[in-house]
């Protein structure tokens, strides 16, 4: 099971690819994450605190090519939904993006849909899960 370490900024993350996705997505609410599997920078997660509005936004989930498929995507969603209910946010959200041609858009939503995560109503684009405490 991977460690989840938050970063305060990307000089950290020893992985060229990690550290581009930390340095795009760093922003004044954002909150970023390290999966590590056996010491190897692994995974990435931004969140974004929006608790003016009881809600978290989960800008980006990524995980290494090499690394997919053992549970590390999951891991990280966890996280931020753990992370969301400690905040005291009512929901969290996204709008699910393929970085790269091995997911699919079509395959990203349905893999958010198994996890609770349903189109919002005002925007379909996007996705929403109502968190309980």
């Amino acid at each position: 099971m991977p460690d989840i370490r938050e970063i305060a900024t990307s000089a950290s993350v020893s992985d060229p690819v990690l550290r581009d996705r930390a340095d795009r997505a760093k922003n004044d609410r954002s909150r970023n994450f390290i999966a590590k599997l056996n010491q190897h920078d692994v995974g990435f997660l931004c969140y974004e605190d929006w608790s003016e509005q009881f809600i978290g936004f989960i800008y980006e989930i990524y995980v290494l090519p090499a690394y997919r498929e053992q549970g590390i995507g999951n891991r990280l969603l966890s996280h931020a939904e753990e992370l969301a209910r400690s905040l005291g946010h009512t929901s969290i959200r996204l709008k699910p993006r393929n970085f790269d041609q091995a997911v699919t858009q079509d395959l990203l939503r349905s893999w958010y849909a198994s996890k609770g995560y349903v189109p919002m109503s005002d925007d379909s684009s996007k996705l929403e899960k109502a968190l309980s405490t």
